[in-house]
């Protein structure tokens, strides 16, 4: 998870990394070091009834991937 001591260049490569790891690459597992615990999607277009934290952001990416 990024670090709220980051400065902006070290937010700007977290980001970046984060994208290229869990889109680009399609490494959801990443998603286990980049979201809290707590974390929840709150898109639009984000299906009902996905878990909280990682597991939901990995299950939503993972399904999307797969298309």
């Amino acid at each position: 998870m990024a670090d709220p001591g980051m400065t902006p260049e070290e937010m700007k490569r977290f980001v970046r990394n984060h994208f290229e790891q869990f889109v680009n690459r399609k490494n959801i597992a990443i998603g286990d070091i980049n979201f809290a615990r707590e974390f929840v999607d709150h898109g639009a277009d984000v299906p009902p009834g996905l878990p909280p934290g990682p597991e939901g952001a990995k299950q939503y990416v993972g399904g999307a991937l797969k298309r």
